[in-house]
């Protein structure tokens, strides 16, 4: 995923570009068992916690949902957070509308999070439309399916150490907002998200 919104696929073929016996893949069995570390090693892009993937039903466009990583020192153009507690989601379109295709045009779907947080790290960037009129926050984005629409329907999946446990309180602070996980639905062309509510 390149900064001007261009990405490119990288092949994972032994004896080529690095992946040879001597990085430690034997043959391309060892490639594709080692799919991670191969994809290191040919320089490809780190992503947060990759999770589901999606692809619209009537148009070439794919989305994957970025769970979190707490753990990400350094932020990039696909992974702008560090870290990244909340996670996001990611979308592509291949050139020529032909997923074979080696290049892609890609984007940042959304950043979720608190859309109120102080913290950048901790803000969602897309308020969500719900019954209540408010910015509805969400975390932890997971289960992704386009349905015969194209809307996109997102599931959220906080661990349940981090959910919010009203019995915890005052110990637990940090993922009130949130509340429960939830069922959301977002409108590709528009950007809208709404919650299960609205």
């Amino acid at each position: 995923f390149h900064a001007d919104g261009r990405g490119e696929w990288l092949a994972l073929r032994h004896d080529e570009a690095g992946l040879d016996a001597a990085a430690g893949f034997a043959d391309q069995a060892e490639v594709l068992i080692k799919t991670r570390l191969a994809a290191d090693a040919r320089g490809a892009t780190k992503l947060d916690r990759t999770e589901w993937v999606a692809v619209h039903p009537a148009r070439a466009e794919v989305a994957v949902t970025l769970t979190n990583n707490t753990g990400r020192k350094s932020a990039d153009a696909a992974n702008p957070r560090a870290p990244n507690p909340h996670g996001h989601i990611l979308r592509w379109r291949p050139d020529g509308a032909d997923h074979a295709a080696d290049g892609y045009a890609w984007d940042l779907f959304v950043l979720a999070g608190d859309p109120q947080a102080e913290s950048p790290t901790e803000r969602g960037n897309q308020p969500l439309v719900n019954a209540a009129n408010t910015d509805a926050a969400f975390s932890s984005p997971d289960g992704l399916a386009y349905d015969r629409r194209g809307l996109l329907w997102i599931e959220t999946d906080v661990s349940t150490g981090k959910l919010w446990h009203p019995e915890l309180a005052p110990k637990q602070t940090g993922y009130r907002v949130f509340g429960n996980n939830q069922l959301l639905v977002a409108n590709p062309d528009t950007g809208e998200l709404r919650d299960r509510k609205s």
